[in-house]
């Protein structure tokens, strides 16, 4: 992750932040391996939906979030 930050006049401050797909990617597969086992979707056992599933879940969760 880049973060470069640019002072501006007084109290401002100009940040620009550069992630990459691969950083994200791996947040989002440690966060999966974090909370796979307490997840609850309809039709699974706890901890045996697939994988991609849970990643659009919690993908759609972090939207709603974000909103």
């Amino acid at each position: 992750m880049k973060v470069n930050v640019t002072s501006s006049k007084g109290l401002e401050s100009k940040l620009s932040v550069i992630v990459t797909k691969k950083e994200i990617q791996e947040k989002i597969d440690k966060k999966l391996d974090e909370v796979k086992d307490t997840i609850n979707l309809k039709g699974f056992r706890p901890g045996k939906a697939p994988r991609e599933l849970l990643k659009k879940q919690l993908l759609r969760f972090s939207v709603c979030m974000l909103k």
